[in-house]
């Protein structure tokens, strides 16, 4: 099982070490779930643990009993999922629609209208500096506010970044981003912020433009640019 993990990933070591230190801690859990056992039993145990879920269910139901009665909705539009289906020429763009109606204590969540629902990746962090051309042939060139692209508005949007990457080595370079054709919208009144934009200045002097999610083959000398987009502003801008 370790050797099909380790030829199917770019960088085998360090996800071995995150695999292994999974498991760690399931044992660790597992070894403590079973202490508890034996000192309060199986069954006395199971009780424990379901009445702090249903104490938690309470007070979550007090709470909403709190709040006004009543509905809302909200949609916003996504770039699109990374994949071209057959017959079109690019990532087609997909709506995502949600409405809660809140009734006593229940809230009901629905998400009729939504072109696809899928999961994408939570690990947004910013990998340092210095981790990452340690573990790459890579030179961070520089990591800047993008001044500018937040969008106006009584409290404007904030700010995205700029980050160009310098690769030493050839290299196949991949990126999944979003808010490259759609901005983040602004609210009540605001502005949009600025789009993403991702390119690839070569050596020689010419660019490469790519799109939200795109790969390219990287030569020494070649810098990989990512003008992350701006937030939407919030209320109307003073002097409109």
């Amino acid at each position: 099982v370790e050797a099909i993990i380790r030829a199917n990933v770019r960088t085998p070591d360090e996800r071995w070490g995150d695999l292994s230190a999974q498991i760690a801690s399931n044992r660790r859990a597992s070894q403590r779930l079973f202490d508890l056992a034996e000192k309060y039993g199986p069954e006395r145990l199971t009780d424990i643990m379901e009445a702090v879920l249903d104490y938690s269910e309470r007070m979550m139901r007090t709470l909403l009993e709190k709040l006004p009665d009543g509905e809302g909705s909200f949609e916003d539009f996504c770039d699109g999922d990374g994949i071209i289906e057959q017959g079109e020429d690019e990532d087609a763009t997909f709506t995502i629609r949600m409405k809660i109606a809140k009734h006593g204590d229940t809230i009901e969540v629905d998400f009729d209208g939504t072109d696809a629902i899928h999961t994408h990746m939570t690990n947004s962090r910013l990998t340092d500096p210095e981790v990452l051309e340690f573990r790459f042939p890579i030179l961070l060139e520089s990591f800047e506010v993008r001044r500018g692209s937040g969008g106006r508005g009584k409290h404007r949007g904030g700010d995205g970044t700029v980050r160009r990457l310098r690769f030493l080595e050839d290299m196949t370079a991949s990126i999944l981003s979003s808010h490259r054709k759609v901005p983040n919208f602004g609210l009540e009144g605001g502005e949009p912020g600025a789009l993403g934009h991702n390119w690839v200045q070569r050596e020689d002097g010419t660019v490469d433009e790519l799109t939200g999610t795109d790969k390219a083959e990287m030569r020494p000398g070649d810098v990989f640019v990512v003008e992350t987009p701006g937030g939407g502003g919030f209320g109307t801008p003073e002097g409109s």
